[in-house]
């Protein structure tokens, strides 16, 4: 999506505590750049996967792309939302439009991604499926005392949910991007 939308400089934020799952999102993001031929140079994994996390990976996020790149990115992919909005809270204090300046993407569709300003693009998970398949697993070790059925895994696809944070409005940049920019 954030290539589509023209984005080039795309970093991503993790969460350096998240294991499966930041790997496997980190992967996606990695491979996606790649066949984009675009290298996915800068990557930062705040301390944890809360508000916290998003604000503090942010800084460091901001940082790691001037050294790397000599600008800021113009979009941050994040591990998931709650570090997104806090992404979101360092980018407005530091005068930076979202996404004029820089565009910002989550992952979770957790309900108050939908009334932060701008509204949080996100990954919609599929809940209700993942409960029914988590409750199918459990069934299925409980019973596994008359069977030796390996444990197997279970991949749902999910869904991309566009909102204001990552749409294309380019603009000329602000005097508080270039002005981060030279610092």
């Amino acid at each position: 999506h954030l290539l589509a939308q023209g984005y080039q400089r795309i970093a991503y934020l993790g969460n350096s505590r998240a294991g499966l799952a930041n790997t496997e999102r980190l992967r996606g993001f990695q491979e996606t750049m790649r066949g984009a031929g675009v290298a996915p140079e800068v990557i930062v994994h705040g301390p944890n996967g809360r508000l916290a996390g998003g604000t503090n990976g942010a800084d460091l996020l901001l940082a790691t792309a001037r050294r790397i790149w000599g600008a800021l990115p113009d979009a941050i992919m994040c591990y998931n939302d709650l570090t997104a909005i806090g992404a979101l809270h360092v980018l407005h204090g530091h005068g930076l439009r979202v996404p004029a300046d820089v565009a910002v993407t989550g992952f979770d569709d957790i309900d108050i991604s939908a009334y932060v300003q701008p509204p949080l693009t996100t990954w919609h998970q599929p809940r209700y499926e993942l409960g029914v398949e988590a409750m199918r697993m459990l069934l299925a070790l409980l019973d596994r005392k008359r069977s030796a059925k390996p444990p197997r895994i279970v991949t749902l696809n999910g869904s991309l949910v566009v909102r204001g944070s990552s749409l294309s409005h380019r603009t000329t940049p602000s005097s508080e991007t270039q002005a981060l920019q030279n610092e």
